[in-house]
Parts: C-alpha cells; structure tokens; sequence
C-alpha cells in the first residue's frame, strides 16, 4: 500500500516531566504503523530569573516586579485607584496597573483627567491666546505683582484700559461707553468710533429738536415766520427732495405727520461740519412738500391675480387629464391589436359563436336509389 496518509495529533503538557525536559512516546495507528514521538519541554525561562527580574519596577508604579515584561503586582499593595483602563480615562489616557493610572504623553493626574494641551485656543490656534498658561484645561492668565493682566477663559481679554483713554476719560465718559477686552464698546444706536467720541444724532442733528418745527412749516404751506424754527426752515422747490439735491452735508429724518398717521414728513437737515460732532452747526431745514404715504392695495390687481391663478390651475388640470386619458386610450388599442394579432381563430367568426341548427341522422333511413338496386 503505497498511499500518502495524513494526520494530525495535539500534545498537551500538564507538568514539566521530573528528571528531564525530553518525553518520548508513541502513537500507533491501528492496521497502519507505530509513530514514534519525541517532545523536548522548555519548562524554565531565561527571564523569570531573579537576575532578570526588576523589584519593585518603575515600570509597575513601584508596586509590582517586572517580570518577563508583564507587572506581577504586590498582594500587599495598597493603591486601589483604579481596577482598569477605563478608571484612567481610557486608553487614550492612560492604563491601570497593579491598582495606581499609569498616563500616557501630555496626561496626569490620578485618574489622567489632566492635560496641557487642551486649553481654549485664540482665532490662530494659539494656547491661552499666549498670555497664559495651560493648566489641567484651564487658562491661568499671566499676573504681575500678583495682578492678572488678562482675563476671559482663553486669557484673550486685556485688563488694561489705557487703550480706551482719550485724555482722562474712558471711552469718552461711561454715557458714551465702557473699555471691554482693551477696546470702547459704544453704546448702540448713540455713539460709535474708537473712542465713542462720535455722535450722529447729537447737537445740531438730533432730528427730534425739529419736529414741531417741520410740522407747524408743512401745515402752514411753508411759511416759517409762525413757527418755533431754531434756523431757516422751507419746503422743497418740487414735490419731493433727496440728498443728492441738496449741496453739502446733510442728513435725512421722518417723522410722522399728526393729521395722518399712516403718513410721515421728510425732512433734510444741511449742516456744516468741522470734524468734530460739538462743532457741526445747522444751515437750514429742507421739507418734502409731499407726505410719504404707505401705497394703498390695488385689489383690481389682486382681485385678477386670484381669478387668474384659478384659471390657469383649471387649465392645466384639463391638460393633464386630456394627456392621461390619451395615453390611456393608446395603452388599451395597442393592448387590443397584440392580443388579436396572437388569437388563434378565423377574426371571421366569434369564438363563442354556435350554430342554433343541429342535424340528426337516422341510421335505417336509406335513400330511395339505395332500395332500387337492391
């Protein structure tokens, strides 16, 4: 019997072998043959040797040895931190061993809940806007003589206000505005520029100085004379006026009429400014002569937009079934043609035709001729 025959064993050893570390024996395989197996056992490794074993491993935290690479902690260890990785933040933060967290790069702490690296950050990228120092998370801002010279979580808020001094005032007194962060934060709608020095609606163009003004002119047809004006006050030459009409600097404001008030009077105020807001004084007052009145609706055209609109979606409705009833009706004729073009009977006769006549022959009946010539 010349076939190949293949097999496979496994070997368990329970124990080192006294006396040696060889072990001989034998497989039979019944009608075949008797394999003789010879097994040589390494039962001591060369790094559980108290020459290569660390005491009291730093790598154990210094409660276990290292022994053949793996922590054999002490029984008697008395840190109890943690009982795995997950105690520690993760394995991204750090792993437990023999009961203490051992923390990766850029982690500490006792459970690796700290990090310098992950501080707020400026609009460039930079740790603590580089006016502090990243502690466990947190920003600790630069301090001199014990006074913090920044603030905010990311130390990007300056505490000095010299940038925001204009001679002896901050941002031009606090009813103008306040230093925030090194820079005037304006009062909205009132002041503006880098020391809230600037106001539009101050002095000579506070639109609301001029409302009697401007309506008792507008009532009176433009005649001023009558009127409390602080200057010269008229109506425009045309209907309406706009800035672009008027020479020099200028300034629109409406205010609502009192005989109508779904309407408003616009007026100009034309000023000359000599770059400083305390410095701008009134030339005159310009008054549209007509009311700027909201347009009204025209229901015609709303009126015709609806009925349009219902109309044109009637339409298309009509179109739509038109082409769906079209389509249908050629779906069933082509359908109809197919099915006559495979039918099987004369297109002549109706398949469920029958003749109404039915012929009955007698079998002892014979023709006349049929008797003669017998």
């Amino acid at each position: 019997m010349e076939e190949e025959v293949k097999f496979s064993i496994t070997v368990t050893v329970d124990e080192c072998k006294p006396g040696g570390n060889t072990y001989d024996f034998t497989i039979e395989v019944p009608g075949i043959a008797k394999i003789p197996v010879s097994v040589s056992m390494t039962c001591d490794c060369p790094c559980e040797e108290e020459s290569a074993i660390s005491r009291n491993s730093t790598s154990c935290l210094g409660s276990g040895d290292l022994v053949c690479g793996e922590c054999q902690c002490h029984e008697d260890s008395e840190k109890t931190v943690c009982t795995d990785s997950s105690d520690c933040g993760g394995p991204e933060s750090g792993r437990c061993i023999c009961g203490a967290c051992d923390c990766h790069e850029q982690r500490y702490g006792e459970f690796c809940e700290c990090s310098n690296f992950t501080c707020p950050r400026d609009s460039e990228g930079t740790l603590c806007s580089g006016n502090g120092d990243c502690v466990c998370g947190t920003c600790q801002c630069r301090k001199e003589n014990g006074t913090a010279l920044f603030t905010g979580t990311d130390c990007g808020c300056s505490v000095s206000k010299d940038s925001c001094m204009q001679g002896d005032l901050e941002c031009s007194g606090p009813s103008h505005g306040e230093c925030v962060c090194g820079e005037c934060q304006c009062k909205a709608g009132q002041y503006r520029g880098k020391f809230c020095d600037i106001c539009d609606d101050c002095g000579p163009l506070n639109c609301t100085l001029y409302t009697k003004c401007v309506t008792c002119v507008h009532q009176n047809g433009g005649i001023a004379d009558t009127c409390d004006c602080p200057g010269e006050a008229s109506l425009s030459e045309g209907a309406t006026v706009n800035s672009a009409t008027i020479k020099g600097r200028n300034k629109l404001c409406p205010i609502t009429y009192d005989l109508d008030k779904s309407c408003d009077i616009n007026f100009y105020i034309q000023y000359t400014d000599y770059g400083d807001t305390k410095q701008r004084t009134l030339d005159r007052i310009v008054i549209d002569r007509e009311l700027d009145c909201p347009t009204p609706p025209n229901i015609a055209a709303i009126v015709a937009g609806g009925v349009g609109g219902i109309f044109a979606i009637g339409v298309l409705i009509l179109v739509l079934w038109k082409v769906y009833t079209s389509w249908a009706d050629k779906r069933e004729w082509n359908k109809f043609l197919d099915e006559r073009s495979t039918a099987r009977w004369n297109s002549l006769v109706s398949p469920v035709y029958k003749d109404p006549t039915t012929v009955y022959k007698n079998p002892l009946f014979k023709p006349a001729a049929d008797e003669h010539e017998s």
